[in-house]
């Protein structure tokens, strides 16, 4: 996007009421909610194929993983996940001085909760991968 249409983007959303400004945080905090379930999903049917001991599938290629670089994506998602709670805490703090409308603080808390257990299912796999015989 050019520069300039960045900054005509920035000068009208400062001028826009603080509960329309929350209203576009709390969706893009949705879609990015909605990203990590995606993930989670992806996840969760490598989980499931693993303990299934099926043949077919990522099971094949999760065995492959001899060279760890599927449980060193998982880990970097683990970090990644992380700094973005951190992150989304952070300009909490410092953008709403702690305060939110109920649909922002909605958005937040379902957001952290989709990312703690995201993060919680990827420690899960790669500590199968880990165990799992190659």
């Amino acid at each position: 996007m050019p520069i300039f249409l960045k900054q005509f983007l920035a000068a009208i959303k400062q001028t826009l009421p603080r509960p329309v400004v929350e209203v576009l945080c709390a969706r893009r905090l949705d879609r990015m909610a909605l990203r990590l379930l995606q993930m989670r999903a992806r996840i969760d049917a490598m989980s499931g194929h693993l303990r299934s001991g099926a043949l077919d599938g990522p099971l094949l290629r999760l065995a492959a993983d001899t060279d760890g670089s599927l449980r060193r994506m998982l880990a970097g998602l683990r970090e990644e996940v992380g700094v973005m709670r951190r992150d989304l805490a952070l300009w909490h703090m410092r953008e709403c001085g702690g305060r939110t409308g109920a649909r922002l603080a909605e958005a937040m808390m379902r957001l952290n909760q989709i990312a703690s257990e995201t993060s919680t299912a990827a420690l899960c796999l790669e500590q199968a991968i880990e165990a799992h015989p190659r």
